[in-house]
């Protein structure tokens, strides 16, 4: 019988070092941990894989990685066993108005994350090359940098002040780019490409036509540090309009801290705009526009669903959350902003499946549950369906999630425009909130009396009574588009036409009280009273920041803004700490006598002789208690004493 490669045995020279053998050694273990197999005596051996073993060993960290990742958020406990096929323990019982508690936003004001970006990118030349000036960094992320810049177009010679997105030297996604540039131009709610990144190339081009591959001198984070395009003439790169008002994210946080709620007409307005946002990815103005001589895609319009002749395209955004939809001025919205999508950096085009088959694997399907932020992965992405799809291991099986004869699944994998509808949904459900989607995400049955049946749903919690004087109509819509499934969601024509109609309706405040309080609301991001908190110590990070960086943050905040309020412990308790895995834990309750002197501890471990005035000691989870009433009457201090009598090291009390 043919020996596995990973079990032939191989030479070992006894004269190498030890700590060169042990290395080996060490290497090895990390394969086999990899591999699953187990560990053979004898020496290190070597394992080549072929390329469909390394294919499936792929495939079965995507499974094993996202179903942590989907788990955690669905609130699944999962079972001991980590193969990709194991289930889950049963969980607790869940109300859906746990999800209101988690706070949107701490209680002050603070712009670390951009203080940091602009301390890190933000030095070096202010020239970046072609005309461009830099004014400040907006933020930095994992794939790259947005920065506030000034231009000035060869063309006209005019001055204009936009946003440039520059990509990162270790992260070169040709697709990232271009996704962006796709980006819908003419739409009014989208954020617009600028005809300007495209001078600037073509400019650059010329430049260095003729010239070699730019090879560079510096490492790739001492080179976004003093980033250029021009020195670094093979950096990507894309100009956009810049938004004055920054992005939804951080009025959505000052409305949490100042507990203020949002006019029931400006939460329609600001529904609104997304849905028009909505509209233009799904009717791109370029395509229904195309026969139209005045139509200008620089000069963007109003989203319209045609009456007939098109198609709606089937664009996922992925990553459709506060953050990226930024808040502009606009003439026609008067003192209310207007609201545009911005990043498509995450998008996909499912249109081009007949183009490109070959974009569209299975593979492709499963990796498309990675994109966007966890709290706001859709239903397609994280649904507990996906953990029973083992065919993938083996990709033996059709691709399932492209086929037309009826076997592609309802929910999982179901990616399109509904995925859109769906983060809209939950944006609006923080705006009316004023909370945090967090886990456990569960959905919760929704009777639907018009239809004789009902849908599940993740926006249960808009029935609090905490929300009676939010519009009814308004939390009825929200709780449909967040529905598990894709089909229970509305359509975008039917969004448009519940909008517009509940707009001319009365019952809403009066566009002057709309006014005013925009006028108001969107002067500053900041509270009366907010003050910026000194960095904490757990921001402090070794690696650069990622897209992930801001989910750290914030949930380090909530947990310090959670625990404000707490009393303190007296230190006294804590210093000096008793060493993780000592028998200290092991303490007696009541009924346990201890044999031996297994409560000692070094001189500098030793704890306090007596305990602070009005400690008590604390119960354990089981139920039992100390002996006696006081906290020396019990058995295990009282063998304590007479331990510390009988011998002349030191010993510890009971805390």
């Amino acid at each position: 019988m043919e020996q596995h490669p990973a079990d032939q045995q191989q030479p070992v020279d006894q004269q190498q070092p030890v700590q060169q053998q042990q290395l080996m050694q060490l290497r090895l273990m990390q394969q086999r941990i990899i591999l699953q197999r187990p560990l053979q005596p004898g020496g290190p051996p070597r394992y080549h894989e072929t390329e469909e073993q390394k294919a499936r060993r792929r495939r079965v960290n995507i499974m094993r990685s996202m179903k942590e990742r989907a788990g955690k958020l669905r609130g699944d406990i999962p079972h001991p066993d980590g193969h990709p096929s194991a289930g889950v323990l049963p969980s607790r019982s869940y109300h859906p108005e746990e999800q209101i508690n988690n706070r949107y936003a701490r209680t002050r004001w603070n712009d670390f994350g951009t203080q940091i970006a602009q301390a890190r990118y933000g030095g070096g030349n202010v020239s970046k090359g072609y005309n461009i000036n830099l004014e400040s960094i907006i933020a930095a992320g994992g794939f790259g940098i947005a920065a506030l810049v000034r231009h000035r177009s060869t063309r006209d010679w005019a001055r204009k002040l936009c946003v440039m997105k520059v990509e990162r030297s270790k992260f070169r996604d040709k697709t990232y780019m271009d996704q962006e540039e796709m980006a819908l131009k003419g739409a009014k709610h989208i954020v617009q490409y600028l005809d300007r990144t495209q001078e600037i190339k073509d400019q650059r081009d010329a430049d260095n036509a003729g010239k070699g591959p730019y090879i560079p001198k510096k490492t790739a984070e001492e080179m976004d540090k003093s980033w250029d395009i021009k020195q670094q003439r093979d950096r990507r790169f894309i100009i956009v309009e810049y938004a004055e008002g920054g992005n939804l994210d951080q009025w959505l946080a000052k409305s949490s801290r100042s507990g203020k709620p949002w006019p029931n007409k400006a939460l329609w307005l600001l529904f609104k705009c997304l849905v028009k946002g909505l509209i233009g990815m799904g009717y791109p103005p370029k395509k229904v526009y195309a026969d139209d001589p005045n139509f200008d895609p620089n000069h963007p319009v109003d989203e319209t669903i045609p009456e007939e002749g098109f198609t709606m395209e089937n664009t996922a955004h992925f990553d459709l959350d506060p953050l990226n939809v930024l808040v502009a001025k606009d003439e026609e919205h008067g003192d209310m902003p207007i609201f545009k999508i911005a990043d498509f950096g995450n998008a996909v085009f499912f249109d081009e499946q007949e183009k490109n088959p070959e974009k569209f694997t299975k593979e492709a399907f499963w990796k498309y549950r990675y994109r966007g932020k966890t709290h706001t992965l859709a239903p397609e992405q994280f649904d507990a369906s996906w953990d029973s799809m083992l065919d993938f291991i083996d990709d033996i099986s059709p691709n399932q999630f492209v086929a037309k004869d009826g076997s592609k699944p309802s929910v999982a994998g179901n990616y399109g425009m509904h995925t859109n509808v769906y983060q809209t949904g939950l944006i609006m459900w923080c705006a009316i909130t004023r909370s945090w989607f967090d886990s456990p995400v569960v959905a919760a049955w929704y009777p639907d009396y018009n239809r004789a049946s009902g849908f599940r749903t993740y926006g249960a919690s808009l029935q609090s009574k905490r929300f009676t004087k939010v519009d009814e109509a308004l939390k009825i819509i929200i709780q449909r588009c967040m529905a598990h499934n894709p089909a229970d969601r509305p359509t975008l024509d039917a969004l448009e036409k519940i909008i517009d109609s509940r707009l001319k309706l009365n019952g809403l405040e009066s566009d002057e009280e709309v006014s005013n309080w925009a006028k108001e609301f969107f002067d500053s991001p900041r509270c009366p009273g907010d003050e910026i908190d000194p960095p904490t110590r757990r921001w402090k990070r070794s690696r650069p920041l990622d897209d992930d960086d801001e989910e750290y943050w914030r949930a380090s905040q909530r947990l310090k803004t959670e625990h404000e309020d707490d009393v303190q412990p007296d230190p006294k308790l804590h210093v000096p700490r008793v060493p993780v895995g000592s028998r200290v834990a092991q303490f007696p309750v009541a009924g346990f006598q201890p044999g031996g002197p297994i409560y000692q501890q070094p001189m500098q471990q030793q704890l306090q002789q007596q305990p602070p005035e009005g400690f008590q000691p604390r119960v354990p989870s089981t139920g039992a208690v100390l002996g006696g009433n006081n906290w020396a009457n019990g058995p295990g201090y009282q063998q304590q004493q007479q331990q510390q009598q009988q011998q002349s090291k030191p010993s510890f009390e009971l805390a």
